[in-house]
């Protein structure tokens, strides 16, 4: 089954990063979402939209990839909540 998720933007309000931490916290992002909707349920084959999406609050960004992490897993929460 192939996924496609589109985010049009993600705001990271009061998160410092240079170039090179955006990219790494891309990055993260991209590979554990990847991993989370390895097994999406079957209420998202047949479409699903979310015009807004507010992720849980995350801790302070000390490193990029926690962040991803932490962003991603905010995510994967809100589309496959427990008991979808």
């Amino acid at each position: 089954m192939n996924i496609e998720l589109h985010i049009e933007r993600l705001l990271l309000d009061g998160l410092p990063m240079n170039a090179a931490a955006v990219r790494v916290l891309r990055a993260t992002l991209e590979t554990q979402l990847a991993s989370l909707l390895t097994a999406a349920p079957p209420t998202l084959r047949h479409g699903y939209s979310v015009p807004v999406l507010r992720a849980a609050p995350i801790g302070p960004a000390h490193v990029a990839a926690t962040t991803g992490r932490d962003i991603a897993r905010s995510i994967h929460a809100a589309l496959v909540p427990t008991g979808r």
